[in-house]
């Protein structure tokens, strides 16, 4: 009878095993084919582009100037999701409209020192041809050099597939107006102060 029970016991160690062993192996397939879907969606080909309108710009120290974020999405699309970064150094963000633009619900806007980040779609249909997104006002506090404003990490998607479009940025040369402050005045215009 020991025999027999031995046997016994080692048929339910070895099935509870062989279950345990299968398991394991479904949860490792089922991870494998879920990391491969990632790899695959975010390998998908880039279609269309994400730009800022003009692509250039000569800016005077002190004043403002606006940028334009729009897409030509190669495809039907119903959302974007912008994050358009700068130097904080060299600009200042001052606001944003969608005036105009067909992604008329915002899902939600962030800004911190040096990026902003929002999400806007056409809930009652979508875009499939060059379209306005936003404007996005700024202010220059250099007088000299240039600055990138960079379209980073940004997307399209129809349906909540990706499209992954290309991005392009602008560059803005920043420049000191030319003259002296009115007489009595110190710094340099626009900023002149009375002492």
């Amino acid at each position: 009878m020991t025999a027999n029970k031995g046997i016994k016991e080692y048929r339910t160690i070895s099935m509870t095993m062989s279950r345990t062993f299968n398991r394991v192996a479904i949860l490792l397939v089922a991870a494998l084919l879920m990391t491969m879907s990632l790899f695959i969606q975010s390998a998908r080909a880039a279609t269309g582009t994400m730009y800022l309108s003009p692509a250039s710009a000569s800016v005077l120290n002190g004043n403002t100037f606006t940028t334009d974020i729009r897409i030509n999405p190669g495809t039907a699309i119903d959302t974007v999701d912008v994050n358009l970064a700068y130097d904080a150094a060299k600009v200042t963000y001052q606001s944003i409209t969608y005036a105009g633009s067909p992604f008329t619900s915002q899902i939600g806007f962030s800004s911190t020192s040096n990026s902003i980040h929002f999400s806007a779609g056409n809930l009652g249909g979508s875009v499939a041809t060059d379209a306005f997104i936003a404007t996005v006002t700024f202010k220059a506090i250099a007088g000299s050099g240039t600055t990138g404003l960079v379209l980073t990490g940004s997307n399209a998607a129809y349906a909540g597939s990706a499209t992954n479009p290309a991005t392009t940025g602008a560059t803005i040369t920043l420049t000191s107006p030319v003259g002296s402050c009115p007489a009595g005045q110190t710094g340099t215009p626009p900023n002149c102060v009375t002492p």
